[in-house]
């Protein structure tokens, strides 16, 4: 009796085919998005929170172009990947934050106060400026751009909970008008080639 032999071959051509597939999904979605905000939906705006110093911030007092990412500092996982990212940049090209102030906003006012958000910045490049504020002005924000948010708390411990949200670089100009937007997967190289044509322009 002949055994059954599987054709191994033939397994790792359609994962990669799946695995093809769904790159260029994302890569398509990202589009189809981008250029959705850039047409249809109003998408920025000025705002006054607090920093991870405890004093007021003002967006219209900042007069130069801001990379904004809205996360929170108990996330486990995207967050601190993407502020890798951003951070690494700003490692890498000194004086980038005279041009382009990178902010990151919190979406979780009810445990991001300022000396958590201090600390946990403490992490990443010391030019990024974390904001923080009650729910009222936090949700304000979220409002004016377009950020999804869901709080999911946990069945085994109700004081603990996670929160899904958008994970995009927003990227706004001097007077708080959105330019565009970078996704999470392709960031670092959009971002790059976007500093690299100010530098040569």
């Amino acid at each position: 009796m002949k055994r059954f032999k599987p054709n191994i071959s033939k397994y790792f051509i359609l994962i990669f085919t799946i695995i093809i597939f769904i790159y260029l999904i994302n890569i398509f979605t990202e589009k189809t998005a981008k250029k959705e905000f850039n047409q249809n939906i109003k998408v920025g705006g000025s705002f006054v929170l607090v920093d991870s110093k405890n004093k007021i911030f003002s967006s219209k007092e900042l007069k130069k172009k801001k990379i904004v990412y809205f996360g929170y500092t108990f996330c486990p996982d995207v967050c601190p990947l993407d502020l890798t990212k951003l951070s690494n940049i700003y490692d890498q090209h000194t004086n980038l934050d005279s041009t382009i102030q990178p902010i990151f906003i919190s979406l979780d006012p009810e445990r991001d106060k300022a000396n958590i958000l201090d600390s946990y910045l403490e992490n990443f490049n010391s030019n990024i400026i974390g904001l923080t504020g009650d729910t009222k002005q936090i949700d304000e924000v979220i409002k004016k751009y377009r950020i999804y948010k869901n709080k999911v708390t946990s069945s085994d411990d109700d004081n603990y909970y996670t929160i899904d949200h958008t994970s995009l670089f927003y990227l706004i100009d001097k007077d708080d008008n959105y330019i565009t937007h970078f996704g999470r997967n392709h960031f670092v190289d959009e971002f790059t080639g976007f500093i690299l044509d100010i530098k040569n322009n």
